[in-house]
């Protein structure tokens, strides 16, 4: 019995989702969460004074990695979603005093208060991670240099329309670099405003390896 309504659930969840269309329609974020591992500050301690210096809006937060990255990830994404997939993302303070905000002024609200407080034809959640595959390329590699990093991007989109509190669609990427970072300041990219490479091959940096993820869940999209 469980097999059958576990089945019927995610037979709603497709068909939902195939038939949703986005085109001109606003989306408001409900929920931001950005998760930095343990792992990836560990290869990339040796940066931690150039993270301290770097201009952040949110001074005073006690994650001054998270500080330096949440910001630039969402106002990055945001227009080339609502201009690759001809949608509009209202702003995040559009609940007004309705929801709760975090400490980055992004709201942390339910579906279901959303549905209440708000009159979006869709809503979202946007979940990214930045975690580390070092540990994993050492095994396959132990010659690798020390000071070589293997980071991970991953995004998701979870969707909702204005019909209920089930999912109705979910957009995924992800990206790793094939060769590794080398753990200087210059990875951080445009994180800290560093120049763009003048040489014929741009370098790859955190700021790359972000648009890249980001690629692939756009374009993953558009082919579904």
């Amino acid at each position: 019995m469980k097999k059958i309504i576990l089945f019927a659930f995610f037979f709603a969840f497709a068909v939902s989702a195939s038939a949703q269309n986005y085109t001109n329609k606003q989306m408001a974020l409900i929920d931001y969460d950005l998760k930095v591992s343990k792992e990836f500050r560990e290869d990339i301690q040796s940066l931690q004074n150039h993270i301290g210096s770097a201009e952040v809006h949110n001074k005073d937060a006690d994650d001054r990695l998270k500080a330096l990255l949440i910001h630039h990830l969402y106002y990055n994404m945001a227009p080339r979603l609502e201009r690759e997939l001809d949608m509009s993302i209202l702003p995040i303070n559009s609940f007004m005093q309705e929801v709760k905000y975090d400490e980055f002024g992004y709201p942390r609200a339910s579906i279901n208060r959303a549905l209440r407080k708000g009159d979006s034809p869709f809503y979202f959640k946007l979940e990214i991670a930045l975690d580390s595959k070092t540990e994993e390329k050492r095994e396959e590699k132990p010659e690798l240099p020390d000071n070589i990093t293997f980071p991970r991007f991953t995004i998701d989109v979870i969707i909702y329309n204005d019909e209920g509190m089930l999912p109705v669609d979910k957009w995924h990427g992800e990206a790793e670099p094939e060769e590794g970072m080398v753990v200087e300041k210059a990875m951080l990219g445009e994180f800290i405003d560093q120049p763009a490479s003048t040489s014929g091959q741009p370098k790859q940096t955190l700021s790359t390896l972000f648009e890249e993820a980001l690629d692939k869940l756009i374009n993953t999209h558009l082919n579904d």
